[in-house]
């Protein structure tokens, strides 16, 4: 059994911080108010170096704490010191109960803290060897997907860690290219995107730049996508409006059926008060008249204005085209 000691130890010789995996002030503020009413209790967890690193110590548990001792000036801090000879797997299983409840309700977070380790500089052998405790099969396989993961743009990352996506979900992000990723993930500064339809506009426009060859750079620089991202539109219709304009992009045979569709619109000859809509994906068959009136007098022109043959004519028609 390893030796551990209780000291103080002065803050200027605790240097090493690799082992940080969230910054001090992620999702602290209830411990932050707590070392402000009762100071330094808990003592932070600190493992020895060697002498030619220029580090006297390594600090691995107690990065709030610490970045508390340090704003508030204080000098030394209480420290449980693990020795020189600690063995990694004991460092790891340490970050890892630290950091447990907050892993296990997500699995994006749980891929964050593989890459960490990784990175930190623990062997991959004994990362593997603790990927069932983070709820993955125990294989070289699943560390690889974790480091692609992890190299997600991170608006990307953060977007999974959001929404706490599932292994497969994230890692079908990989598949994508860079720049169709960073471009559709910017779109949320001014359209209201979901999950899915982040998703489905992805997929689409990747099938459709290689279909046609162009580029995402093509595309936003096309007028239609313009007039959607600059309108004065709510976020949620523009969305709508642009996922149109994809749709009809990736599938052209939609913008043949909805160009017949809305030249017997017209043949119907509406006036402005009564109009006449479809599923412009073509997902659905039906038909939607909407009629306004203002005034009591106007509902009997509205009726009469249905019952025209033209009108029965043009709805079974767009009826037969969906």
């Amino acid at each position: 059994m390893m030796e551990i000691r209780d000291l103080t130890v002065r803050t200027a010789d605790i240097q090493d911080f690799s082992f940080r995996f969230r910054k001090p002030e992620e999702s602290r503020e209830a411990l932050v108010r707590s070392l402000e009413e009762v100071g330094l209790i808990q003592p932070i967890v600190i493992r020895e170096r060697r002498a030619e690193t220029g580090v006297a110590y390594q600090l691995i548990d107690g990065f709030v704490r610490f970045a508390f001792a340090q704003r508030t000036g204080l000098s030394e801090v209480p420290c449980r010191v693990l020795p020189l000879a600690a063995p990694d797997e004991a460092v790891f299983r340490i970050l890892l109960q630290n950091h447990d409840s907050w892993l296990q309700s997500n699995v994006p977070r749980r891929i964050r803290f593989i890459v960490f380790a990784l990175g930190a500089g623990f062997s991959r052998d004994l990362v593997r060897e603790h990927l069932p405790r983070l709820g993955f099969a125990a294989r070289d396989e699943v560390l690889s997907k974790c480091e692609k993961v992890g190299s997600l743009p991170p608006p990307v990352f953060s977007f999974c860690e959001e929404k706490n996506f599932s292994f497969k979900q994230c890692f079908q992000f990989t598949r994508q290219p860079v720049e169709l990723l960073n471009e559709v993930f910017a779109w949320r500064d001014r359209v209201t995107l979901t999950a899915s339809l982040l998703e489905e506009f992805i997929m689409h426009l990747k099938d459709y730049f290689r279909a046609s060859g162009l580029r995402i750079d093509d595309f936003v620089k096309d007028k239609e996508f313009s007039d959607v991202m600059n309108s004065q539109a709510p976020s949620l219709d523009k969305a709508g409006r642009l996922r149109q304009l994809i749709l009809r992009r990736r599938f052209p045979i939609l913008s043949l059926v909805n160009g017949r569709l809305e030249a017997l619109q017209t043949g119907m000859g509406f006036p402005g008060n009564i109009s006449v809509e479809w599923d412009r994906t073509l997902e659905r068959r039906e038909v939607k008249l909407s009629v306004r009136v203002r005034e009591l007098e106007d509902w009997p022109k509205a009726l009469a204005e249905l019952r025209r043959p033209e009108v029965g004519s043009g709805v079974e028609h767009i009826l037969s085209e969906l």
